[in-house]
Parts: structure tokens; C-alpha cells; sequence
């Protein structure tokens, strides 16, 4: 776990960018596993791009997979298919909410979890300043929502119908 107050409002290349120094401070790793996307923005970048920082091979949308020894084969569900890929370990992967059904723990294994050992780095600890933090994102704003037209018509499906098709003429010509 990396902790540092520089890293507050960091961007997916810089998320990317310190779980690539972390990982490479742990050493060899065979296979990454990032979410989707984040909470805050669902970007669904720093699989991708952490993947590329570590010269690994990277897939996303995964969901279900399998390791068998030196590679991994994954599924990938499509609109109308679902398509089977297969990698060379290591690899970084970005899974969906698909990929598991979690089970609720226990009280006792609640209160374990709180016990074991953790490991918290800051950035000198895994060899970065924060020069190496190029960006930082100041806002995230939502775009204006257009006003939408209201209308309702009441009656008989038919009448109304008869209604839209109009109304839909009228303000395409």
C-alpha cells in the first residue's frame, strides 16, 4: 500500500506510475489484478497503462479466467459473444464486478483481517519524489445538462401515436 499526501488528487498515469514503482519495489510478480475502473472517475485507464509501464501483457474486461502454469486464459464477455484470449504470465489484468461473487465474512474474519500485517510505503519508499508526479487533477466537472422537452400525451395508444408521429414531423421539418 502506497500512502503519500502528493498522491491526493492524482490522474491514472500517476496511480499507473506508483503502483509500477511498488510492484517493482516487491520484485517478481506474476500476474496484476486492477478493478474496472475507480470509484471516482471509472476512467479504466491504469490497468492499461500500469501494464505497459511493467512491459507486461495486459487485457481488460475480464470476466472469469484461468492460470494454467506460464499463461493465463481469459474470458472476455462481448454484446453477442464471448471471446477467450490467451497471455503469457506475467501479466496485469482489469476485471468486472463479473468475475467473482464475494462472500460475506464472518465476524470472527473480520476482526482477523484486522490483525494481520500490513505494509504502507510513501513515495521515497518505492523511489519517487513528488517531481515525478506529473499532473494533478484540480477538478472534475460534470457538462451542463440541456433542458429536455416534455411532452405527455394521454388517450388511446393509437391517438397517441398519431400524436408523436406529428409532433416528430413538425420538428424535423
Amino acid at each position: 500500500m502506497v500512502i503519500d499526501e502528493s498522491l491526493g488528487n492524482a490522474d491514472s498515469y500517476t496511480t499507473a506510475q506508483t503502483l509500477a514503482a511498488a510492484i517493482r519495489k516487491i520484485g517478481k510478480v506474476d500476474l496484476i489484478i486492477c478493478g474496472e475502473g475507480s470509484s471516482d472517475l471509472y476512467a479504466q485507464q491504469v490497468g492499461a497503462q500500469l501494464g505497459q509501464m511493467l512491459k507486461a501483457a495486459t487485457i481488460n474486461g475480464i470476466s472469469k479466467m484461468t492460470v494454467d502454469g506460464e499463461r493465463l486464459i481469459a474470458e472476455r464477455t462481448l454484446e453477442t459473444e464471448i471471446e477467450v484470449l490467451e497471455i503469457p504470465l506475467p501479466a496485469v489484468i482489469s476485471v468486472t464486478t463479473d468475475i467473482n461473487l464475494p462472500r460475506i465474512p464472518s465476524m470472527k474474519n473480520i476482526l482477523a483481517a484486522g490483525k494481520k500485517p500490513t505494509t504502507a510505503w510513501d513515495l521515497t519508499a518505492i523511489g519517487m519524489t513528488e517531481m515525478d508526479i506529473p499532473t494533478e487533477v484540480v477538478s472534475t466537472l460534470a457538462p451542463e445538462q440541456a433542458e429536455r422537452k416534455k411532452v405527455l400525451w394521454e388517450g388511446e395508444s393509437e391517438e397517441v401515436i398519431q400524436h408523436l408521429f406529428a409532433h416528430i414531423h413538425k420538428e424535423l421539418l
